[in-house]
């Protein structure tokens, strides 16, 4: 390898570090007004021009799943945005569309640069001190309250979030002490990003077994569990089956056995811990008619029964949903909790495909991959990410605009793609340098 290809190696790992480090930490700046801006939302926008100049990702990038459903996504939505079902609300999420697309873009020159191994480190890393903040917040919920109103936590906490913190009329369900958040005030939301840092941990884990690969697994796992989601569970569970059923496809059934069981009796380890208490019982409660979601939702199905082909816009659960949340007795500001229903709502059945293009498509395009030997793991670790947020997307708003955890959804699966192509690459170069030392047939 000539000195140019280490340096350019040095400095797709200097990036890999640093886009790991942004994602999780994001660096809110103080600004005045009501806009937010993060130093990972910087870069980002920084991030699209300097690949022009310095040269996009390869074609390939731009033929997956994610890519597709989310320009799909953003071509809707800009065209939308002048008319009056669209307006502000629309340009804002074309807006963070676009930074979810950037960061897509960056995760896939990483991972066709053989930076992979790196972003993950990365990953684990910057997020470890967090997960366990998350549990030491769930046994003393006092320090939390602490650590929220700390001058820390506005460099790491959007500023508006926590403005909301003190109005009583607004459900922030990391104040409860059977939860915690940590980075979010919602805990679904904390609980996928979590899960992220689990499905990498145990992907490096089965890569190479260690004391530290394993603490890795243990403390994610427990953190995303401290989040008290039953959301987080449902993706956890669903993330195993899904998995189990491609590696019985792919390795034999004896296999995906012998792996089963072993995540089976991790994961009722995993319930057993102090932490997963408070879950287990808000799981068990025969309570659930009484969950707003259920409420919430059946006026957004009405909804889209009633318009399904073109959706009501931006504005029309709002219009909508206020007189029927005050006769109901919930907040009319609240959203519909279902980022599926959302796409529905806003772009109608076009939304709702898309969504499935991002992720049925993602998955679908992952298990293809595993039929190669070379690419299972890489496989494997896309068809996690992807299926863990699919599921939780059920029961949390449009969190594909969240920076932090669509932000790094993007990331992660995007170098997962680009090693795809990394890996491909050096198999081809391997197969030319065979080839140049065989002998010429007669």
């Amino acid at each position: 390898m000539n000195s140019r290809a280490r340096g350019r190696l040095d400095e797709l790992g200097i990036l890999a570090v640093a886009a790991a480090g942004l994602v999780v930490l994001q660096g809110y700046l103080p600004l005045p007004g009501q806009l937010d801006v993060t130093v990972w939302q910087i870069g980002l926008a920084l991030a699209i021009p300097a690949m022009l100049v310095l040269g996009l990702p390869p074609a390939d990038a731009f033929k997956r799943p994610p890519f597709v459903g989310l320009g799909l996504l953003f071509t809707m939505t800009a065209l939308l945005a002048p008319t009056g079902a669209g307006g502000g609300e629309a340009l804002r999420t074309a807006v963070f569309l676009a930074i979810t697309i950037s960061a897509y873009l960056v995760g896939y020159k990483i991972g066709v640069g053989g930076r992979l191994s790196v972003l993950l480190r990365a990953f684990l890393g910057f997020g470890a001190p967090f997960a366990a903040m998350n549990v030491v917040f769930l046994v003393y919920p006092g320090l939390e309250l602490s650590f929220l109103g700390s001058p820390g936590a506005k460099l790491l906490i959007e500023p508006n979030t926590l403005e909301g913190l003190v109005d009583a009329s607004l459900a922030n369900n990391v104040l409860d002490p059977q939860k915690a958040g940590t980075l979010f005030v919602n805990t679904n939301i904390a609980s996928v990003l979590f899960g992220f840092g689990a499905c990498v941990a145990l992907f490096r884990f089965a890569r190479r077994r260690s004391v530290e690969r394993g603490i890795m697994v243990v403390l994610f796992t427990a953190a995303f569990l401290a989040t008290g989601s039953r959301a987080g569970i449902a993706a956890a569970m669903g993330t195993t089956i899904t998995i189990s059923l491609v590696v019985a496809w792919r390795l034999g059934a004896a296999r995906a056995l012998k792996w089963t069981g072993i995540g089976t009796l991790a994961g009722a380890v995993a319930l057993s811990l102090p932490m997963s208490r408070g879950v287990l019982v808000r799981m068990s409660s025969i309570a659930l008619s009484g969950d707003p979601r259920i409420l919430i939702w059946a006026h957004g199905f009405r909804l889209v029964a009633r318009h399904p082909i073109r959706g009501v816009g931006f504005h029309g659960w709002s219009e909508s949903f206020s007189p029927y949340a005050r006769a109901i007795g919930l907040d009319p500001t609240l959203p519909p909790h279902n980022a599926y229903l959302i796409a529905w709502l806003w772009f109608g059945i076009a939304g709702l495909a898309t969504m499935g293009v991002i992720f049925v498509g993602t998955i679908v395009s992952f298990a293809r991959l595993t039929a190669n030997r070379w690419l299972l793991d890489v496989g494997l670790l896309g068809i996690a990410l992807t299926s863990w947020f699919a599921i939780q997307l059920f029961f949390t708003n449009f969190a594909l605009l969240q920076p932090r955890v669509g932000g790094a959804f993007a990331l992660l699966v995007g170098a997962a793609y680009g090693t795809v192509e990394y890996r491909r690459l050096q198999s081809a170069k391997a197969s030319g340098r065979v080839q140049e030392h065989l002998p010429e047939a007669f």
